[in-house]
């Protein structure tokens, strides 16, 4: 929100964005649980320089986009 509101004080935006805070939140924690599930911690993916997939982590299609865009009512963890 920090952003939006200098871009608006300097002229540059004149609308807010319509994004909702709560959805992005749960997408964010949605991906961040499925790539620690699918690759280990998110330290370790950090910190790894090179990072060998294995065939069975890879992923299909879309897979990430269908993860965080599940409906709401759909939080469990079977990924």
């Amino acid at each position: 929100m920090g952003y939006i509101q200098a871009q608006r004080t300097r002229g540059l935006t004149t609308k807010w964005p319509m994004f909702d805070i709560n959805k992005s939140h749960l997408q964010r924690q949605r991906a961040e649980s499925f790539m620690t599930k699918q690759f280990g911690d998110f330290e370790m993916r950090i910190n790894t320089r090179n990072f060998a997939v294995k065939p069975e982590q890879n992923l299909a299609k879309n897979k990430l986009r269908d993860i965080i865009n599940k409906p709401i009512g759909d939080d469990k963890d079977g990924f």
